[in-house]
């Protein structure tokens, strides 16, 4: 008997409903525009950590392989998701944001829609909205691992702001921030 209501229970548990994001903010504010040339302000190597919240150092490498075993590292599909790159080109139309990463990767970001995306066999879903004056990406994997990207241009419109954060569960695996000043075009 126990078996019995051991295997329902299991089969209720695979059956449960796949976590989904939330839908983003729809609301653009009308005087927020990230547009620009960014390079990533480099951290002073003087400085000691500080922990979890040291400027971030994202490796370039997508080519590493992604293992979807059980036995993987928790979050590890979703780290194909996060990409970085020293110079930014920004293109900020009224539905989307255009990030060129190193003038070789562009990312498309639509605003108030929730997307399936994919790199390769990994799929996952992703929102973008403005919180206020902050734009926030959202990335879900299909272990609900959570990628979130906020980025904020600081008073002057110099300076912009992207903090990362990846967490599977109650694990943080990664979290940090990037610093890029805006620069004269190309």
């Amino acid at each position: 008997m126990r078996l019995i209501g051991l295997t329902a229970l299991l089969a209720l548990a695979g059956c449960a409903a796949p976590i989904l994001l939330d839908p983003p903010p729809t609301e653009i504010p009308d005087d927020i525009d990230l547009s620009g040339y960014w390079s990533l302000q480099q951290a002073d190597s003087r400085q000691e950590p500080r922990g979890a919240t040291d400027t971030l150092i994202i490796p370039r490498d997508r080519r590493a392989p992604v293992r979807r075993s059980k036995r993987s590292e928790p979050g590890s599909a979703a780290r194909v998701f996060l990409e970085s790159g020293n110079e930014l080109k920004i293109t900020q139309a009224e539905s989307a944001l255009f990030i060129s990463f190193d003038r070789s990767i562009v990312e498309e970001y639509r605003f108030g829609v929730l997307l399936d995306v994919t790199v390769g066999p990994i799929e996952a879903q992703r929102s973008a909205g403005w919180v206020g004056d902050t734009l926030e990406i959202k990335t879900l994997d299909e272990d609900g691992a959570l990628l979130t990207e906020r980025w904020t241009l600081q008073p002057g419109g110099e300076q912009l702001v992207r903090e990362v954060s990846l967490v599977h569960k109650d694990d943080v695996l990664i979290r940090g921030k990037q610093m890029y000043l805006r620069r004269s075009s190309r």
